[in-house]
């Protein structure tokens, strides 16, 4: 029988489940054209490509930074979300409970790991880019708001799972707008 003060591991794992394979399996995989690598790749090379200005270092540079982001992506896929998904599966079965602050700090885990994404990744670098560009090639546009739209319905999601269980976690920022015109 579940305590007050508790949380069914299984109930965790089911929860962030959804929310953690979703991330790994279609917003993290460079497979799909919306996803934050193929975003970060197609933004790379439109930069490259369409700033006249831009310095063969500079090029580099931008090439430097979208590969370094790649491999932290991919840290995150594998090390991260993967990592706790298949902790919480593995002690999902013995029908153990955790205490609420335990399961704070779970969904903490996951909403910081979700945090860094969204303000050093999409915000920070991918819009900041599209901003710096001054415009956005269509089909990186339309594969933006894919993302974004995805992305920012897991955080809702996210905040909605740890209110179910009356959990304290903090705001997420969203994926912002690119705020530029399509090129």
């Amino acid at each position: 029988m579940q305590a007050q003060n508790s949380i069914l591991i299984e109930a965790l794992y089911d929860s962030l489940n959804p929310i953690c394979k979703q991330i790994i399996n279609e917003l993290l995989n460079s497979a799909y054209v919306y996803s934050l690598q193929s975003l970060i790749a197609d933004t790379a090379r439109f930069i490259q490509s369409s700033l006249t200005g831009l310095s063969p270092e500079g090029k580099i540079k931008i090439r430097v930074e979208a590969d370094m982001l790649s491999k932290i992506l991919e840290i995150y896929n594998n090390e991260c979300f993967l990592t706790l998904l298949t902790f919480l599966d593995i002690l999902r079965v013995t029908g153990e409970e955790v205490s609420k602050e335990h399961a704070e700090k779970i969904f903490n885990r996951v909403i910081y790991w979700m945090r860094k994404i969204t303000n050093d990744i999409i915000n920070d670098w991918l819009v900041a880019k599209f901003r710096e560009a001054g415009k956005i090639n269509a089909k990186i546009f339309d594969n933006y708001n894919i993302f974004k739209d995805k992305w920012n319905s897991l955080l809702n999601k996210l905040e909605q799972e740890a209110s179910k269980y009356g959990l304290s976690i903090s705001y997420l920022e969203r994926a912002k707008e690119p705020g530029v015109p399509v090129a």
